[in-house]
């Protein structure tokens, strides 16, 4: 991966994990996530799309580089 800077204001909190980062931003809670996105770590809905048919260990899928809000928690408060 290639690091890659990303405009994000207004956050109160953030925690990374090994290939993935989530933000909370904005007084209304809103949780924002990017990185690799194979196990459905950032609550895109890609938990096990990415894994090749003809092999349990090869993945084929794209970083996410960019924050993105999670839909789920769309109307929620995240403190």
């Amino acid at each position: 991966l290639v690091p890659v800077q990303c405009s994000v204001s207004a956050c109160v909190a953030v925690a990374c994990g090994a290939e993935f980062t989530m933000w909370i931003c904005g007084d209304d809670g809103r949780l924002l996530s990017a990185g690799l996105p194979q196990y459905g770590q950032l609550g895109h809905g890609t938990d096990g799309e990415y894994n090749m048919a003809t092999s349990s260990v090869k993945l084929a899928y794209e970083a996410q580089p960019q924050p993105l809000p999670i839909a789920a928690l769309a109307g929620r408060k995240i403190t």
